[in-house]
């Protein structure tokens, strides 16, 4: 009985030591990345900063440090000011210590990005054409070694490609559930594939999940929740809460242009009546400016017609001038994202709402005519708590955003581990960030 005793002692203390080692190395591989990500985002900094900042003692940031160091990832650039005595040394991410690529499918082709760690493109290329079906790997592999060509990279030197698409994008099977863009309706897997024939990893994002994560790191760093609301040829988003992307189930969350503010309106793609997307889209805007000509003749609209053909850049200009149609147009926007907004305020009440897309061409009125709906709601009373904008992403938004994702999946799956493998860092001793 004795000898049962000590087999089930001697077990239950191997389990312990194992479940220590592992809290241990989640310790160590959590307080690396928060170095890591304390230097991109506030560097140069010294050691001393570091300590302050996330709480670590200096030995755990000095060894923290000095692995990032041996490895390139970090570099010591020079000397910081001193209150006495000699003077730190200055830290600073090696931003070309690799290179990313950004990626969107879209119906019009494949546009990609070279980015390196700090989000600073080294070119864009985009291919035209239809890539649907078997096409879009072809597609992918042609773009990529395309922009590296372009740029004079090896393959080498990429640490991380992400693709994004506008549609509903399972993360778990890596694979595209719909897309009206691209015409989906199946589950469709291109990762598989197209890692056979990458010689880096690559990852698959909805395209509002990326603009919502490229957003909140360059510009709000500082808040936690933020939802990003893109208006163009279709309604989307991408929701981030406790700073880390909402995706639920299967990928549905930041699909704000299928919720349905009509209950009787016009039958949307997604089988849906008055969705978002079916009344408020950027195709769904021109389609009414349209039709608008009909009884309104002497619309300015007609002036900045482009080609025989209505376009977001017609009716911005008669907006502008002060045209009754595209001021009507303009009214029957504002109450679409108004309700947008209240929808994300409702499901998700995060810090910051970002509006993107075509749409910001009409500029702070817009933002002035949903805050002022807003405003008479019970949501209104704590408005100035609140950031409602619109996008700082540059002109290629989505490709940024992929660039971003790619950066950050890097960072969390491949340089900690490689540093921690080496058994160099000792973070143990302290809280992680």
């Amino acid at each position: 009985m004795s000898d049962v005793n000590n087999i089930t002692q001697n077990t239950g203390n191997a389990l312990h030591d194992a479940k220590a080692g592992k809290n241990l190395q989640q310790l160590k591989e959590q307080n690396t990345l928060s170095i890591l990500r304390l230097i991109r985002e506030r560097g140069p900094v010294t050691r001393q900063q570091l300590k302050i900042i996330s709480g670590l003692s200096f030995t755990s940031c000095a060894a923290i440090t000095k692995g990032l160091i041996e490895i390139g990832l970090v570099r010591e650039i020079g000397q910081g000011s001193s209150l006495g005595g000699r003077k730190p040394l200055l830290l600073d991410l090696n931003q070309e210590f690799g290179f990313v690529i950004g990626m969107v499918i879209s119906s019009s082709g494949i546009t990609c990005g070279v980015f390196d760690l700090r989000m600073n493109e080294r070119s864009i290329k985009k291919i035209n054409g239809d890539f649907s079906g078997e096409k879009i790997i072809t597609g992918i592999c042609e773009c990529a070694f395309d922009i590296l060509d372009t740029c004079a990279l090896s393959p080498e030197y990429i640490v991380g490609m992400a693709i994004g698409v506008a549609g509903i994008v399972d993360t778990e099977r890596y694979s595209i559930v719909v897309s009206a863009q691209l015409k989906f309706r199946e589950i469709t897997n291109i990762l598989s594939e197209v890692e056979d024939l990458l010689p880096f990893p690559v990852y698959l994002e909805n395209n509002g999940n990326l603009m919502a994560l490229a957003e909140k790191k360059l510009y709000y760093p500082e808040y936690s929740s933020l939802v990003y609301i893109i208006v163009d040829e279709g309604i989307g988003g991408g929701v981030i809460h406790n700073d880390e992307i909402m995706r639920g189930t299967l990928g549905y969350v930041g699909e704000f242009g299928h919720m349905s503010i009509e209950r009787n309106g016009p039958l949307c793609f997604c089988g849906n009546k008055g969705c978002l997307e079916i009344l408020g889209s950027v195709s769904t805007l021109v389609q009414n400016a349209t039709f608008g000509l009909v009884s309104h003749r002497d619309s300015y609209i007609k002036k900045y017609i482009e080609n025989d053909e209505v376009t977001m850049h017609s009716i911005i200009k008669a907006f502008h001038d002060g045209d009754k149609l595209a001021t009507q147009l303009f009214e029957e926007e504002a109450d679409v994202l108004y309700h947008a907004v209240i929808k994300a305020i409702t499901a998700n009440d995060p810090q910051v709402i970002i509006l993107g897309g075509e749409i910001i061409q009409f500029g702070e009125n817009l933002l002035k005519r949903i805050r002022e709906k807003i405003e008479n709601t019970i949501f209104g009373f704590e408005l100035s708590e609140r950031v409602i904008a619109f996008s700082s992403l540059p002109t290629h938004a989505e490709i940024c955003g992929a660039g971003m994702y790619a950066i950050e999946s890097f960072l969390e799956n491949s340089i900690y581990k490689s540093i921690l493998s080496q058994d160099r860092i000792d973070a143990s001793s302290s809280n992680p960030v």
